[in-house]
């Protein structure tokens, strides 16, 4: 196994995560996604652009931070 396909599996693992956890909890912060993960804000920024990508309807805003999932 390369070293890209092992960090490829890892995006993937964590953008699922990130999924299964938006769908637990309606409102998150990004810095509390960030720390549950174990990466950076701009990771998880980066993580929800991927979901949104796939067609998963992530919804964002400023105003506190939060992120969300439609239901």
């Amino acid at each position: 196994m390369d070293v890209a396909s092992g960090d490829e599996r890892g995006t993937t693992e964590r953008v699922l995560t990130v999924l299964g956890l938006l769908q637990q909890r309606q409102f998150w912060t990004g810095p509390e996604l960030a720390d549950r993960l174990g990466v950076t804000p701009r990771t998880v920024r980066r993580d929800v652009e991927r979901l949104r990508t796939l067609g998963y309807p992530v919804l964002a805003s400023q105003v506190g931070d939060a992120t969300s999932a439609s239901s």
